[in-house]
């Protein structure tokens, strides 16, 4: 967990493995943790966002609806959609 990380809910550094969460993550449901989670370990494959990161990342299940969670408190929480 990451205290530091204000606008972002999670980064990956691929040449480490190492994947940190904001701190602003502890109380959101499971299924938004697994979200983020696999959109990072995606990471350690494929550093872009190109395609073959998205077929991975989409696997998350309930995706959109952790998608709209993330959408609302980013709303909530700084006044801008992430």
């Amino acid at each position: 967990w990451s205290t530091r990380q204000k606008s972002r809910f999670g980064s990956c550094t691929p040449d480490r493995g190492a994947i940190r969460l904001s701190a602003r993550l502890r109380k959101v449901p499971g299924y938004v943790i697994d979200a983020v989670l696999i959109h990072e370990l995606a990471h350690l494959s494929h550093a872009d966002h190109g395609p073959l990161f998205w077929e991975l990342a989409q696997r998350a299940p309930k995706l959109e609806r952790a998608d709209g969670f993330l959408e609302a408190m980013a709303l909530h929480c700084d006044g801008t959609a992430a």
